[in-house]
């Protein structure tokens, strides 16, 4: 499920992933299962997160 979220080029998404407000910068892989945007807690110790809520994952990321 990708809600409300943007994604740059070569962006891959696993299976079975769940992305809510969030921009996926260039070059990332998003592993099955995973999910961002949905824990408050969790979001900020991985990414950065905007004060409206946005979570940006950045160019490259490896999960």
């Amino acid at each position: 499920m990708v809600q409300g979220t943007i994604l740059f080029d070569v962006v891959v998404v696993g299976e079975w992933a769940h992305l809510r407000t969030c921009i996926i910068e260039k070059d990332v892989r998003i592993p099955p299962k995973v999910r961002i945007g949905f824990d408050r807690k969790q979001d900020p110790e991985r990414f950065t997160v905007s004060p409206q809520g946005v979570v940006v994952v950045p160019k490259g990321y490896w999960f």
